[in-house]
């Protein structure tokens, strides 16, 4: 099984993710455009505890969301790089401060991606699935054609789809395994040595 493993790492194409030590963070501009309101709103977080689940060799999974966007975070591995898509759907209601007062509103959005780059690695520590993985650096995308619906009384009424949304950035961290000093990489290596000596008489 370690051959197995070790050989799967060595293709650059292994990695594990599962883990519950990674932070999620993330910054992104909603462009409100309506027929009553046209405004930007900023969205941001940094570090949020997440815990990351591996379902097989290019599949884990964690609640990717931005803002009011849910992600339902399946990512897909491919080489260095993984994307989760999403499916268009409508948020729950959520209040908004437009600074001459609080009103409730709710956003369909369209299918979009969120795509990012394996940026860390230990390449020396196997366990799972391969590597382990410690860092992903997201692209930015964006989703147009947001449609706006304000609750009025029971009813919701529909302020138009022309709003849009930016995540500018976006990152999955946590901390990568200690690299050993000199002195004990020595050591480690004195210690293969005397174990192949001992194979061999």
């Amino acid at each position: 099984m370690l051959a197995a493993l070790a050989a799967l790492s060595s293709s650059g194409f292994a990695y594990s993710f599962a883990g519950d030590d990674w932070g999620f963070s993330y910054n992104a501009t909603f462009n409100v455009v309506t027929t009553l309101l046209n405004t930007t709103l900023n969205e941001s977080a940094s570090n949020q505890p997440t815990t990351v689940t591996q379902s097989d060799l290019t599949h884990f999974q964690f609640d990717a969301n931005v803002g009011p966007l849910t992600g339902l975070g399946d990512f897909v591995v491919t080489g260095n790089t993984v994307e989760d898509i999403n499916s268009g759907k409508t948020t729950d209601p959520f209040d908004v401060n437009t600074g001459a007062g609080v009103v409730t509103v709710r956003l369909t959005y369209p299918t979009f991606s969120l795509i990012g780059d394996i940026t860390g690695i230990n390449a020396g520590s196997v366990d799972g699935f391969g590597e382990r993985a410690h860092e992903i650096t997201g692209q930015t995308t964006t989703i147009n054609n947001i449609t706006v619906e304000l609750l009025l009384g029971t009813n919701w009424v529909n302020l138009g789809n022309s709003s849009n949304a930016t995540v500018n950035s976006w990152s999955l961290v946590r901390p990568a395994d200690p690299v050993p000093e000199p002195a004990t990489l020595g050591l480690l290596s004195l210690g293969a040595l005397a174990l192949l000596k001992r194979r061999k008489s």
